[in-house]
């Protein structure tokens, strides 16, 4: 048990150390200060965020989305609009309207957090996503962080609410399908992108729900980035999703935050520790000779600078485009066949 509440306090620790070092100079990181709660008529012609809530709502308080899971299970809309470090959530009663509330780009990315994000933090990632990437952004917002909680703790109830999500997710996936049918002018490109322990609801959401209500096609990528799942058997999940062109497995052997969490489960995890068999629907991206030890190296505004083969790749995957692997200026084949190296 001691062992277990170390391991719990070093995932901890680095995940922090991770957030601390995405704030670059000039910019305030979004805290419950600087959101208000605006009326559902609210329009705005800011720039914004769709989120799609799962968290208990609570309108009468100031911190208004909770920790927790609805108790209903319902999903919540809301449109975020944003304009230097402040932020307006409207509630919207339908995704369709949360969508239609603001000139939209043509080009969204589905974006799924992983662990120790409260409400805010998560309008943090999907506005820093948004703004370097100049893509829009429909964050799947998922209680993550106990704020009053740590250690072990708070790494079980964040294990127990990627299940408690799952049906939600896939419930998600089939409306946003919908309305791109319904609305096709407004959605050029579509992809999927699970950040460490989101890929976790994905795979609950696959595992159990299946996809026979999901289109093929229906996005264009789905990204597991530094995912937070294991590795043992992740074949068997990754062929079970048909309704993409293209799946991009993003790993890092020597992610600190994975290795961390790899000692917490004791299990070797996807986004740091490949094992075969692979899935044959994936390409396998091995991106640690540019991400180093970072975590959340798609954030780093440094690590992109320095590297612009790592932002160029983030941003041809998250527009829904697809990478030339065959380019031996930008990919390396792994000797012993588990993927491309990024250069």
């Amino acid at each position: 048990m001691r062992i277990l509440l170390l391991c719990a306090l070093l995932l901890s620790s680095l995940c922090s150390w991770s957030q601390a070092n995405l704030v670059p100079e000039g910019y305030t990181q979004c805290t419950w200060d600087e959101i208000t709660l605006v009326d559902s008529s609210f329009q705005s012609a800011d720039s914004f965020l769709v989120f799609v809530t799962t968290r208990s709502f609570k309108p009468y308080k100031k911190e208004f989305l909770g920790n927790d899971v609805s108790s209903d299970s319902t999903l919540r809309f809301f449109t975020i609009y944003f304009h230097g470090n402040s932020w307006k959530a409207a509630p919207r009663s339908t995704f369709t309207a949360a969508m239609n509330s603001g000139k939209a780009p043509s080009d969204f990315v589905v974006y799924s957090e992983g662990d120790g994000k409260t409400f805010p933090d998560n309008i943090d990632r999907s506005t820093r996503v948004s703004r370097l990437y100049e893509v829009g952004v429909i964050m799947f917002d998922w209680p993550s962080r106990l704020p009053e909680a740590g250690g072990a703790k708070n790494v079980r109830n964040t294990v127990r609410n990627t299940r408690a999500v799952a049906q939600q997710y896939h419930s998600f996936l089939v409306l946003l399908q919908t309305y791109k049918s319904t609305y096709p002018q407004n959605i050029s490109h579509l992809s999927l992108f699970c950040h460490s322990m989101g890929n976790a609801v994905l795979k609950n959401a696959i595992e159990k729900y299946g996809k026979t209500d999901l289109d093929k096609s229906f996005v264009d990528n789905i990204i597991l980035n530094a995912a937070c799942v294991p590795v043992k058997r992740h074949n068997k999940w990754l062929e079970k999703l048909c309704f993409q062109n293209q799946i991009y497995v993003l790993y890092n052997r020597k992610d600190k935050t994975l290795r961390g969490a790899s000692l917490l489960f004791g299990k070797k995890l996807l986004g740091c520790q490949l094992k075969k068999p692979l899935a044959t629907n994936a390409l396998y991206i091995d991106v640690g000779q540019l991400a180093l030890t970072k975590h959340n190296y798609f954030l780093i505004l440094q690590l992109l600078h320095e590297h612009p083969s790592l932002f160029t790749f983030f941003h041809t995957i998250l527009h829904g485009g697809a990478v030339n692997v065959s380019d031996p200026g930008r990919f390396r084949i792994k000797a012993k066949g588990t993927g491309y190296i990024l250069l």
